[in-house]
């Protein structure tokens, strides 16, 4: 199978509808132009941006992703630029030099050298160099605990223990006396792995509401050099495994039947006792090469890996790729109704692994069910994410990419092993998207971690921030993110009016139609066709794509068809880059004879009104008419239309425009005072009695 051919198929399919509706889907120049388009989109220009529709385009056209992984509301809606944040910390002279979106929170959790309940030094103190790490909700009373490694010799895992509010309430041990624990991973049974980083490395199994006694050592993974991360899917019962030690395999270890134990709960359980134990290797494929051991970083290499590439699983003594360095591992789920087939598959894509690998500044998306592996972020390809702090020029790639997480809401996040201590949003072949920047020190970030609703982020600072009278070997933050970035927005389901009574080649406009149903902003856009527009509360029109919020009011107006009977759509979409957002409708008009004639009006008669005072008629829509007519007022009165500006000038009323009058009542006591005005030849009255 031609890769290329089949992925243009499958896309001319997704973009049928869109086509059909006049919405052109092709982005002209070359590669930088493009470029600098979608670094548009994901840097957050609002009304600038392109529909999601362009952006799934641009990214096909690039050559891009396969594996079809859905965008999360961090990724997929624009949060702003980032600013220095006033980090809440006992200590209020530290200066943490942290920058992040307006309106998410951070706050200072554990340090170390210091107990994070009592902020003293007596009892457990916070753990040295604090690494990977995981959230764990309590099962009965809505609090969580956050696990975090000790990249030391003698290191551990130290537990941070919260409340249903969110306050501390604990800090203890789960794990002790081990070797340079880095990163691990957390299981579907709710345990913490956790992997020493040395040579012989093992992977430890924690209970993160018990303590040190409780962890057992698991020895049927292995002893291997560099132990980094795990990862666990529950379908296959596999644990997937990243080393960090020069070029190393990607490995993973496949229960028995009689390795796996069914809880109370119905979680089936790997006892990680008995299994076997695989290496991954990337064969020859079409005209592209295999890659028997270690991978070339170069731009032609990593071309030939952007698309979807067979894999197979061999005996840890066969023939096996390696990869630099690798670090952070996560197993994301993908909802079942945003799955899709990559066109180098042959069922929809269920589970994903992404994995790091930090030499070479590269994470991978391997799909388990079609046994295809792509490369998603790359220094070759023009990735570099903008540092959004003002002043700031946009900075390289990333400088050694490291732990990662995916949160509840499908968003993959990277934290940074460099020195520019970054936290960045990863997406599938796009530039990635800066969440979060220390500025001040030399250290990494480590540990991303959300609570189970994507209400909290927890990460670590290795090193810093100078504290007088404390240890300066790690510090650990918790950012709160605002509701609208915990799950893919979505506006209500909303439609227009169907105007059946057009006049031909005329612009015809919807009535306002309030959207509402989702947090924060979304984008409008609109297929370009029959000279479409839009306008959103009642602002400028345009065709450009724009921010709406709920509450917001929403018109479109385009030419109707120039032969009578025919019927002339405008299809509008509402939504962010994630496809789970898109909330779509069709104004559509019908083309009908000329008829400038509006059918008999009036304003009807306002009683009991006070003398002298000028007052406002009820709203009126005119019906029977399909060709803008002249209007005229007076004496003694004033209208509007569409709530504009009121005036007694000569204008003109589109079809569905509406209309309103007011007058002066009269000064004696019940006296009656009638205005009138014409549309076209028709006349129609506005009375007011005093009372």
């Amino acid at each position: 199978m031609n890769v290329k051919t089949s992925q243009h198929a499958h896309r001319q399919i997704q973009t049928g509808e869109l086509s059909e509706a006049g919405i052109s889907l092709s982005i002209p120049g070359l590669d930088m132009k493009r470029r600098t388009l979608l670094r548009g989109v994901f840097m957050g220009l609002g009304a600038t941006a392109l529909p999601a529709w362009m952006m799934q385009e641009a990214m096909a056209e690039s050559g891009g992703s396969e594996i079809d992984v859905p965008l999360g509301p961090l990724a997929a809606q624009d949060f702003g630029p980032l600013e220095l944040k006033t980090v809440a910390d006992d200590i209020t002279t530290v200066n943490h030099q942290l920058y992040a979106p307006a309106g998410f929170d951070v706050r200072v959790i554990m340090r170390n050298g210091i107990n994070p309940v009592s902020r003293t030094t007596e009892g457990v103190v916070g753990h040295l160099d604090p690494d990977g790490g995981a959230v764990f909700m309590h099962p009965s009373d809505g609090g969580w605990v956050y696990v975090s490694n000790e990249e030391n010799t003698p290191g551990g895992v130290g537990a941070t223990r919260f409340d249903a509010a969110g306050n501390i309430i604990d800090y203890y041990r789960i794990l002790d006396g081990t070797r340079n624990n880095c990163a691990g991973g957390q299981t579907p049974w709710g345990t913490w792995m956790s992997c020493e980083e040395t040579s012989g490395g093992y992977v430890w199994e924690c209970q993160p509401f018990g303590t040190a006694a409780d962890a057992v050592r698991k020895d049927a993974l292995g002893a291997r050099p560099g132990r980094e991360a795990v990862a666990v899917d529950p379908i296959n019962h596999a644990i997937y495994q990243t080393l960090d030690s020069g070029n190393q395999p990607f490995v993973r270890f496949v229960s028995n039947p009689d390795d796996l134990e069914m809880r109370p709960d119905g979680v089936v359980r790997m006892r990680c006792e008995s299994g076997v134990s695989q290496r991954l290797y990337i064969p020859a494929f079409n005209e592209l090469p295999a890659f028997n051991g270690s991978i070339a970083n170069n731009s032609a290499t990593s071309a030939q890996l952007r698309l979807a590439r067979p894999v197979q699983w061999v005996a840890e003594t066969d023939t096996h790729t390696t990869f630099n360095g690798g670090e952070g591992i996560w197993y994301y789920e993908i909802p079942e109704g945003l799955r899709t087939t990559p066109s180098a598959g042959t069922v929809p894509t269920r589970g994903v692994i992404f994995f790091a690998t930090k030499n070479d500044g590269r994470v991978w998306a391997l799909d388990i069910e079609n046994n295809l592996i792509e490369l998603i972020v790359d220094g070759q390809n023009g990735q570099a994410f903008e540092n959004l702090r003002p002043g700031q020029p946009a900075l390289a790639n990333w400088n050694q990419v490291d732990n990662l997480v995916v949160s509840p809401s499908g968003d993959a996040m990277v934290a940074e092993d460099g020195s520019n201590m970054r936290l960045a949003i990863v997406l599938n072949n796009q530039p990635s998207k800066l969440l979060m920047q220390i500025t001040a020190g030399n250290s990494e970030i480590t540990a991303p971690a959300f609570t189970a609703d994507g209400s909290r982020l927890y990460f670590s600072r290795q090193n810093g921030p100078n504290v007088p009278g404390s240890l300066t070997r790690g510090t650990t933050y918790e950012m709160t993110i605002p509701p609208a970035f915990r799950s893919i927005q979505k506006a209500d389901a909303f439609s227009f009016i169907e105007r059946d009574t057009g006049a031909p080649a005329t612009t015809i406009t919807s009535e306002p139609v309030i959207v509402s149903g989702f947090l924060g902003s979304l984008t409008v856009s609109i297929g370009l066709v029959n000279g479409a527009q839009f306008s959103v509360d009642e602002s400028n029109w345009t065709n450009l794509p724009s921010s709406i919020k709920a509450g917001q009011s929403l018109r479109v107006r385009h030419t109707s068809a120039a032969l009578v009977g025919e019927v002339a759509e405008t299809l509008v979409i509402i939504g962010s880059l994630s496809p789970a957002s898109l909330q779509k409708t069709t104004f559509r008009t019908t083309t009908s004879a000329e008829d400038t004639r509006p059918d008999d009006f009036d304003f009807g008669m306002i009683e009991g009104v006070p003398g002298s005072t000028l007052i406002e008629s009820s709203v009126i829509t005119l019906s029977g008419f399909n060709m803008p007519v002249p209007i005229k007022c007076g004496p003694h009165c004033e209208y509007r239309i569409d709530g504009g500006n009121w005036t007694d000038a000569k204008g003109s009323l589109a079809p569905y425009q509406t209309l309103q009058m007011r007058h002066v009542s009269n000064k004696s006591s019940n006296s009656v005072r009638r205005t009138h005005l014409h549309v076209g030849d028709v006349p129609g009255h506005f009375a007011t009695r005093t009372g």
